[in-house]
């Protein structure tokens, strides 16, 4: 199982990890990527976040970069993140684009 210690807080505060050795220039530049992406979607609403997640996956359906066994997997994946309703709703969308 991977540990992740390294990962920031929801708060985005370093951990202990992080704050004791400097990061690799990719890893440094993989962090930064992740946290613009963050940033892109923190002003958004559900239904929005919602919308472009639907048309995100429906692309990557059409075009064979991911498959039935991959939605299934992502959606057990997260499940632990997702309250009672978000997981519903995802698995709807899942259903949706399977067709």
């Amino acid at each position: 199982m991977k540990s992740l210690r390294k990962y920031r807080t929801y708060r985005g505060e370093p951990t202990a990890s992080e704050n004791s050795a400097d990061p690799t220039p990719a890893a440094a530049e993989e962090n930064a990527d992740m946290e613009e992406r963050i940033r892109a979607y923190a002003g958004m609403s559900d239904d929005l976040r919602w919308q472009l997640l639907v048309r995100k996956v429906g692309e990557a359906k059409r075009n064979g970069t991911m498959s039935d066994a991959d939605l299934d997997a992502f959606a057990v994946s997260c499940r632990a993140m997702l309250d009672p309703e978000q997981y519903a709703r995802l698995l709807q969308l899942i259903a949706a684009v399977k067709g």
